[in-house]
């Protein structure tokens, strides 16, 4: 009986090692969307905007979000946002307008309420919501792209290009109210 309670204990752990071995937690990976410096001209730089975002909360779960066909969404455990969401985009934006600004009058305050920020299974991937300057009216915004790939690293290139043409569109917006 002791030969075969070690047999089975032996097959046990066997089984157990062979079982471990073969599951492998995927390693998680860490977006940043950051703006390119080198288009700036740094003597004539005005000061930054200060800009104050507020996501949809499904956008501020940390994973980046794909919306499926349902009107579902799911979040990715293993491609997250290396810092708060509100954070980055509000960064990108300053540094990005902050080209665009005169250096002579005084910075505005930009609010923006993000409702989408994310790719669908149809494979665009969308940015939208309003934005205004303090003292004004809200407008609505709305832009979609489809990436060359079906990607994380395609989809965070694709919302970057679709947050240069936000600030594009608000340099102009800005510039009229100067």
């Amino acid at each position: 009986m002791p030969s075969r309670w070690r047999f089975h204990a032996s097959l046990l752990a066997l089984l157990l090692a062979v079982g471990c071995s073969a599951t492998t937690t995927p390693k998680t990976r860490y977006f940043l969307i950051a703006a390119d410096h080198q288009n700036q001209k740094l003597q004539s730089l005005a000061q930054p905007p200060q800009i104050r975002i507020d996501c949809a909360p499904f956008l501020s779960q940390g994973g980046l979000v794909i919306e499926n066909s349902d009107q579902t969404i799911q979040t990715a455990h293993y491609h997250r946002w290396a810092e708060s969401l509100p954070a980055m985009i509000s960064r990108y934006l300053q540094r990005t307008l902050q080209g665009s600004l005169n250096p002579a009058t005084k910075p505005p305050v930009i609010n923006i309420l993000v409702d989408q920020f994310h790719r669908t299974t149809a494979g665009h991937v969308v940015f939208s919501g309003q934005w205004w300057v303090s003292g004004q009216m809200p407008q609505g915004f709305s832009y979609q792209l489809r990436p060359p790939e079906i990607s994380y690293d395609s989809m965070v290139t694709t919302l970057r290009q679709l947050l240069d043409t936000h600030s594009h569109t608000m340099a102009k917006a800005l510039a009229a109210l100067e």
